[in-house]
């Protein structure tokens, strides 16, 4: 049980289902899903049926809330779709068995109190991370059980957004120093990756992860002091990809990174350096957490995330301004995010193609419900912070990329543990 409750879900999502083998017109990745959750439903109720005495847990009580209900509703629909389109002469979709099979392992992994680790995802992460980067340097025709992950660019910058903010937050609060230097490796991969592959969205959102991750966790001193570590390396590297733009220019010529924009991102890390460094030394040798430099993140994010909105919505704008390289640059930055937006779907507008008014109604019920179960947990502290701040990115990421069969029962698993499970009961096992 605990093999397969522990590693067996990550060795499914990222080493096997990578395919595109079909069975019965049914994806692999699919009936693999469907087998796992099987598995792990039928070991746990052979493991709580023990009696207390052999170790036994007993059957967990579970309250059934409003999103568990709106969760089951859609289960229901997809399934009633499912038999009503055997009738028929389409045939069933692929997506309403995905996401039947999905909701099926979110369920089950949320009869479980302890939360999945993450640490099996990173591991098998640096397999697929091996074969990109042989790819991308090595080896262009190389497309062993990368398909899925080069045939669509969202799924690649999902599920590097993914690892990455995994391993930056692991990172952050690890104290080991084995796995300190493993999730700094990971994550760093995962980053230069983001940045090859290119896409505008993912490289801004991992950048609004690092301050929403100090937002949710006691700002302690070493916490803040490795949390700016990995920022640091983030934009660091996203500043001198230039300078790979040259080295490798058939690599990323469909990406191309100014020389103008890396300046200018490297001077305004000299400033940001200049405040943190000036700051930091005025801090004594009191471990106390560090509210104040919180408080000022935040303002921080607040301003940053309202001017993402601006270029976003109104940037046209900057079409008909003259200035220096500046604006320049967010003519460019505004112009990379509005050409991404109107050539990609984001899950609200999938929703509202497949399932109509009624669906979105039902999308605004399940972030309102989720955001609610959410927030009881962190307030029962039986959350950790990295995956309240992974819950905190996936809604935004959904409005700009479509889900992705790669990475949603990832989220699924990890989503399950962080609404019903309880932190603190892992923390005793380990």
């Amino acid at each position: 049980m605990y093999a397969i409750r522990k590693s067996g879900v990550w060795v499914l999502t990222i080493l096997l289902f990578l395919q595109d083998w079909q069975l019965a017109g049914i994806s692999v990745r699919t009936w693999l899903i469907y087998l796992y959750t099987v598995l792990l439903f039928f070991f746990f109720l052979r493991e709580k049926k023990k009696p207390a005495a052999e170790g036994g847990k007993g059957i967990r009580k579970r309250k059934w809330e409003p999103f568990d209900c709106l969760l089951g509703l859609f289960l229901a629909w997809n399934v009633f779709q499912i038999v009503a389109d055997s009738l028929g002469a389409d045939g069933c979709k692929e997506r309403n068995f995905f996401a039947v099979a999905v909701i099926l392992l979110f369920f089950v992994i949320s009869m479980e109190e302890t939360p999945v680790s993450a640490d099996g995802l990173l591991i098998c992460s640096t397999l697929l991370f091996a074969g990109l980067f042989w790819r991308f340097f090595v080896e262009p025709s190389f497309t062993f059980n990368l398909r899925p992950l080069l045939q669509d660019e969202q799924a690649l910058a999902a599920f590097l957004l993914l690892t990455g903010m995994i391993a930056a937050g692991k990172y952050c609060e690890t104290e080991d120093k084995v796995k300190k230097h493993f999730y700094f490796m990971a994550a760093l991969s995962g980053n230069f990756l983001l940045f090859v592959n290119g896409n505008i969205v993912g490289k801004a959102l991992m950048g609004f992860f690092f301050p929403v991750l100090l937002l949710l966790h006691e700002p302690t001193k070493a916490f803040v002091k490795r949390v700016m570590e990995i920022a640091f390396t983030y934009f660091f590297l996203w500043a001198n990809m230039p300078l790979v733009t040259r080295i490798f220019p058939k690599l990323l010529e469909e990406k191309p990174y100014g020389m103008e924009g890396g300046v200018f991102l490297e001077l305004l890390m000299a400033v940001a350096g200049v405040f943190f460094f000036s700051y930091w030394e005025k801090l004594g040798e009191e471990e106390k957490p560090l509210y104040a430099f919180q408080k000022a993140v935040g303002w921080i994010l607040a301003a940053a995330g309202l001017l993402f909105f601006l270029l976003l919505s109104m940037g046209s704008r900057l079409d008909g301004i003259k200035g220096g390289y500046s604006v320049s640059l967010l003519q460019q930055f505004s112009a990379k995010l509005r050409n991404y937006c109107g050539a990609h779907n984001g899950t609200f507008f999938d929703v509202l193609e497949h399932y109509g008014i009624y669906g979105v109604i039902w999308l605004f019920g399940i972030v309102f419900t989720a955001g609610k179960r959410m927030q009881k947990q962190i307030r029962r502290k039986k959350v950790s912070p990295v995956l309240t701040a992974l819950f905190a990115m996936y809604l935004p990421q959904s409005l700009f990329f479509s889900q992705s069969p790669i990475t949603v029962p990832v989220y699924a698993v990890l989503m399950a543990g962080a609404m019903y499970g309880d932190v603190r009961k892992k923390v005793e096992e380990e």
